[in-house]
């Protein structure tokens, strides 16, 4: 069975072949371990700010055993000249600490693939610090 974090890319490849662009998106799994969408409100909240306000009203009734935020970004590394237009997918599995996860992205004739990751951070926490339910 797929992780979470390979459902969420996968979601996103075909969310973008089928509308053509990718709105910031959440797929968690709740404490009972049942999976749930959080989607912006307002397809112009391209910071994702509602999502993750949802997520965190989530994360402090303790209602989220993992997610996975995703989003189409461009990314700047130090080893480009250019911003490289990516997947970032923040993961949470079980513990407190946040993987951030960048995949180049191609969206070509109407398919979307990607390659392999090129980052993974662990950051200073984004969310306020609520473990997931487990």
């Amino acid at each position: 069975m797929p992780t979470l974090l390979e459902q969420t890319a996968e979601l996103a490849l075909d969310l973008l072949e089928k509308n053509g662009v990718l709105l910031p998106f959440c797929k968690l799994t709740d404490a009972s371990g049942a999976p749930v969408y959080i989607c912006p409100e307002d397809q112009r909240d391209l910071a994702h700010d509602g999502v993750r306000a949802e997520l965190q009203r989530r994360l402090e009734k303790k209602d989220v055993k993992e997610f996975a935020i995703c989003a189409d970004v461009e990314a700047k590394f130090a080893h480009q000249e250019v911003p490289l237009r990516c997947l970032r997918i923040e993961y949470q599995g079980g513990g407190s600490a946040i993987g951030i996860y960048y995949f180049p992205l191609t969206l070509q004739d109407g398919r979307a693939s990607l390659g392999k990751y090129l980052f993974a951070d662990v950051p200073k926490k984004e969310l306020e610090d609520n473990p997931p339910a487990t």
